[in-house]
């Protein structure tokens, strides 16, 4: 049972990265997985809830890559990749997610 909202949030990322949130519907994502709205709303009451479990996601995942990448590293080393990551996240961050997060939901942004 849990897979499918994983799979909901995962999906609902990728359609948010790719062409903003505002611009992908409740209607689209279930689409793309092949689900009734009434089985998506078993999981979220609304899209902002969706949302919000979708930047928890991504949080969750770029903390569990950033701890797998400094274990065992000194505090110099640790520093260099942070500079790096913050770096590289800068360079490639979907602008069209954080610009509609902004504009659209901003006590989500906050």
């Amino acid at each position: 049972m849990e897979s499918i909202k994983e799979n909901i949030i995962q999906v609902a990322a990728t359609q948010f990265h790719q062409v903003g949130i505002r611009n992908v519907s409740i209607d689209d994502v279930c689409a793309e997985l092949r689900i009734s709205k009434k089985t998506f709303y078993q999981y979220f009451d609304k899209k902002e809830e969706l949302i919000d479990a979708v930047i928890a996601y991504g949080q969750g995942q770029h903390m569990a890559k950033v701890q797998k990448s400094i274990r065992d590293k000194n505090a110099i080393e640790v520093f260099i990749f942070m500079i790096k990551e913050i770096k590289k996240s800068a360079e490639c961050a979907p602008f069209m997610l954080w610009h509609d997060l902004k504009k659209y939901y901003p006590y989500l942004h906050q």
